[in-house]
């Protein structure tokens, strides 16, 4: 683990989130996040980020999420950009398992950094996004972890797949994964209930195709099933990639949703 303090930002680079012998090399690699803490800051928000790249490539470190961690601590909140386990390595669900145990250390330790316990968010885009999404809506991968779903402030996925992930499919032999469409228990639409945590749904305008629609029927179920707390939206002039990278731009649409969704759960308490 390295530190680094510039600017609006402290710095800590490779904290792992699991431990123990069993871990092989390629897990110790990956099991690990990058922190970015504002400076001078004291009961700040986190958002715990899970990375894109279809659950086969991308990592905590890569350019945008960089820029994010730098951008988020110059507005008050720190990021935990977590790496995890990618398939064919790791299989449905070790790297659901993965997203978890980074979102529990995170709920666990960022008080030792300065961080609330009570504000701490789980983020991602794409893959990422599909991993934060499932943790939000199957209670039982936090639960394994030691930790309720009810106990972080929020969720914020970003461009995901609300259907079965299609390398999930490809693992479990679905014929033409990448356009076979499955809801079965790898599906965060699978588990829709009134009682399910506040969310912030995004997604591009130009996105990959059908995803606006598999966002749309997410939070149209979830209505349908009570929950009202849910919010979404289509961000327009964006596709798939520049949904995030012009996150960190100034007055970005997304960007500012994130930030004020984040913010406005802080200010309650």
């Amino acid at each position: 683990m390295t530190s680094d303090q510039s600017h609006d930002v402290v710095f800590h680079a490779d904290v792992p989130y699991r431990g123990g012998s069993a871990l092989d090399d390629y897990a110790r690699e990956r099991c690990a996040l990058d922190l970015y803490i504002p400076l001078d800051a004291a009961a700040f928000p986190t958002l715990v980020w899970l990375h894109g790249g279809g659950i086969k490539e991308g990592a905590r470190d890569g350019d945008f999420e960089k820029r994010l961690g730098r951008w988020l601590a110059g507005q008050g909140i720190a990021l935990a950009s977590a790496g995890y386990r990618l398939s064919p390595h790791a299989r449905y669900p070790e790297y659901v398992d993965d997203a978890a145990a980074a979102a529990q250390w995170v709920l666990t330790n960022i008080s030792k950094y300065g961080g609330s316990t009570e504000h701490v968010f789980v983020g991602g885009h794409s893959a990422g996004a599909y991993l934060a999404a499932l943790l939000a809506m199957r209670p039982s991968f936090l639960e394994a972890h030691g930790v309720s779903v009810s106990q972080f402030a929020g969720f914020i996925p970003v461009s995901a797949q609300m259907f079965t992930h299609w390398t999930v499919r490809e693992e479990r032999g679905i014929e033409r994964p990448e356009t076979t469409p499955v809801i079965d228990d790898a599906a965060p639409c699978y588990y829709v209930r009134p009682d399910a945590p506040d969310l912030l749904v995004l997604w591009a305008d130009g996105d990959i195709p059908a995803r606006p629609e598999e966002n749309e029927y997410f939070l149209a179920i979830l209505k349908h099933a009570g929950h009202s707390r849910a919010q979404g939206a289509r961000i327009g002039g964006r596709d798939h990639s520049t949904i995030a990278e012009k996150m960190v731009e100034p007055n970005d649409p997304a960007g500012c949703l994130l930030v004020d969704f984040i913010r406005s759960r802080a200010a309650q308490g």
